[in-house]
């Protein structure tokens, strides 16, 4: 009975101490269409965390509708440039880096960013493709990538890799991954709620005197009852 209580208590508080996790993650907010560095380095250094915590966090900071956001607006510029880029410079002194096959390794990213510093007039960034799969960050990656290049039009250029396409997504882990931090998180936020209301209207209330507690639901009731007979 003591071991029971005992680890009863130790997950009531791991969970405590989860959610006061998730709730210290602020989501990232910007007015529509308005990129900027400052706002990268801002998405960057909040994913960081994200990854020290857990995945189940990153929809807290970067929620869906911004990240669908974000790659509206990265579609949208995309397609405007040629199939075949030719890069020109304006002088000799221009630094041009080109980035291979980066497969979600979104750390390595940020410490190469770090190393050379980050894209100007001065320092040109080709990123070859191949964002996403194998590694365990590509919804990071490709937020920061995508931001960068919205921020930073003329100075980032992305590349399509053989693994931009469904397919390769599909079977090299892109598409389960994008799953578990949103689609699955979300689902389990939502059970989490679910359960807290279903607490909450299972424990007594503390009425007003002279206030009766509200009868539950007679319908899903007698539905529940049918079906069990």
């Amino acid at each position: 009975m003591q071991l029971n209580t005992t680890t009863e208590s130790l997950a009531n508080g791991s969970a405590a101490t989860k959610a006061a996790q998730d709730e210290s993650f602020q989501p990232l907010t910007m007015a529509d269409g308005e990129y900027s560095l400052a706002f990268v380095q801002q998405l960057r250094e909040a994913l960081i965390a994200t990854t020290h915590v857990g995945s189940h966090t990153l929809h807290h900071v970067l929620p869906c509708e911004l990240l669908m956001s974000v790659i509206k607006h990265a579609y949208e510029l995309l397609r405007t440039e040629a199939t075949l880029l030719e890069i020109q410079t304006q002088s000799p002194d221009v630094q041009m880096f080109v980035v291979g096959d980066t497969h979600g390794q979104f750390h390595d990213v940020c410490h190469m960013l770090d190393l050379f510093g980050y894209p100007n007039e001065q320092r040109i960034y080709i990123f070859n493709g191949d964002y996403v799969d194998r590694g365990s960050w590509g919804v990071e990656l490709m937020a920061l990538l995508l931001c960068l290049k919205l921020a930073l039009p003329r100075y980032v250029y992305l590349l399509r890799g053989n693994h931009e396409s469904s397919t390769c997504t599909q079977y090299y882990g892109f598409k389960g991954e994008v799953e578990a931090k949103y689609f699955g998180a979300v689902q389990k936020q939502l059970q989490a709620q679910q359960q807290q209301q279903q607490q909450q209207a299972g424990a007594p209330a503390a009425a007003d005197a002279g206030t009766a507690p509200a009868a539950p639901a007679a319908g899903p009731t007698r539905r529940s009852a049918s079906q069990g007979a």
